[in-house]
């Protein structure tokens, strides 16, 4: 599948290189300029076995059993990345992509003053490689008709436990990164022409995050069956980025 998208990626570049391409005063065309991006992120996402993370807690009366605490969900952060490529041609306009981002997301549980509070983290980064199409609506303005990524996902779980004086750590990784994909539509604002663009994207993105390990291989809440969740993250959801476009000659 990801020999397949790389091709892909691929044959759009070959393609442009052998059209007739007008550069765009924007400066993202015929490879002599590049951009460079940063922004904000949203994510939301379907917890799987997750949404039991609280019930390792245990109080002086025994276990807490309420599976559903406040869940986890809504994944927040930052994107940066590079517009590799960036031409228009016949009117439309393609580009060839890569970013990284970093988002997380925090509970806190608090059972009572005698007892210790309890901080979890969850930090979901990515590595993405995409392509978008599109048309030139005004001379200021272009609509992102299809953005799609190819997404590299790792999770870090933490628990901190917060004691008189005491203070425990614990944490939970996946294994190895696993793939993801995200597609949506999107538009593109030029600020300064020739220079600062305003990018935003909306869409849905498709992942799922399996087995979560701590530092000695053992699984996330140990072999208590507290679900038939067979998934850490059972699903993704609606993705929504917000970026700046500074555009540079090579």
């Amino acid at each position: 599948m990801l020999k397949h998208f790389i091709k892909i990626l691929l044959l759009f570049i070959v393609i442009i290189n052998n059209t007739e391409t007008k550069a765009q005063s924007f400066g993202f065309g015929c490879f002599g300029f590049v951009s460079g991006y940063a922004g904000y992120s949203y994510q939301s996402f379907e917890p799987g076995y997750l949404k039991f993370y609280g019930n390792e807690l245990r109080t002086p009366i025994g276990l807490i059993t309420d599976p559903y605490f406040d869940q986890f969900g809504e994944a927040k952060g930052f994107r940066v990345g590079l517009n590799f490529y960036r031409a228009k041609f016949s009117g439309i306009f393609l580009t060839a992509k890569g970013h990284f981002q970093f988002l997380s997301e925090r509970k806190n549980i608090i059972v009572s003053d005698s007892y210790p509070d309890v901080e979890y983290d969850l930090s979901l980064k990515s590595w993405g490689l995409g392509i978008d199409v599109g048309i030139p609506i005004s001379k200021l303005f272009d609509w992102k008709i299809f953005d799609g990524e190819l997404l590299f996902n790792s999770v870090r779980f933490k628990r901190t436990i917060n004691n008189v004086g005491i203070t425990s750590v614990k944490t939970y990784n996946n294994d190895s990164p696993e793939i993801g994909f995200s597609i949506g539509t999107g538009f593109i604002v030029y600020l300064i022409e020739g220079y600062i663009s305003l990018e935003g994207t909306a869409g849905y993105t498709i992942m799922k995050i399996e087995k979560m390990l701590d530092d000695e291989g053992n699984n996330f809440l140990g072999e208590a069956d507290l679900s038939d969740e067979s998934n850490f993250i059972k699903a993704g959801g609606f993705k929504a980025v917000l970026q700046l476009n500074v555009g540079f000659p090579l």
